[in-house]
């Protein structure tokens, strides 16, 4: 017998199951909420000596002018608050009925697309969490139907300026958390 006739022994290798569990995604939101906050030192919870972690707090956008809501989430950026961008009114309460212990600021444009407008967003905001400081927004003037925007809901003219921006959203990251 030669010894390439030899009968070799088969190996069996065993690999294990691959756990697919812990490798899916959760599916993509309906919605195209953009959370520009990822990786931005500013926006880190902070633990101070003695504290513990505070819940980091969300800037909402809502606007239907892409370049417009860029702009604001890029002005907000600034603040020690994460920001979120919704279009649509819609698209802000979806996010709001998920995830409304972490918003504390709501800026959104008067005008919208679909079925609500921000004056909408804005009542329903103020009558479910009554915590999240909302300021309103518009190119136009305020009409007779815009006229009845919630007493502690402020309007600011398009173009809005940058600072009363940045002092609104100051003050709701330093609101005390009231989530729940």
């Amino acid at each position: 017998m030669m010894s390439s006739d030899r009968i070799v022994p088969a190996v069996r290798i065993a690999f294990p199951e691959p756990d697919f569990s812990r490798q899916t995604k959760e599916p993509e939101d309906r919605c195209s909420l953009h959370n520009r906050a990822q990786g931005t030192a500013n926006r880190k919870r902070r633990r101070r000596m003695g504290q513990g972690i505070e819940p980091y707090r969300v800037a909402l956008i809502v606007e239907d002018d892409f370049e417009v809501r860029g702009l604001a989430a890029a002005l907000l950026e600034e603040t020690d608050l994460k920001v979120v961008e919704a279009s649509s009114a819609e698209e802000a309460l979806d996010y709001l009925n998920r995830h409304s212990e972490e918003v504390a600021f709501l800026f959104a444009d008067l005008r919208l697309p679909c079925l609500m407008n921000g004056l909408d967003l804005a009542r329903t905001v103020r009558l479910k969490w009554p915590w999240v400081r909302t300021v309103l927004t518009s190119g136009g003037p305020l009409d007779d139907e815009a006229g009845d925007v919630p007493r502690d809901v402020r309007f600011l003219p398009k173009p809005w300026r940058a600072l009363e921006v940045l002092m609104e959203a100051e003050r709701a990251a330093s609101q005390s958390y009231r989530g729940h």
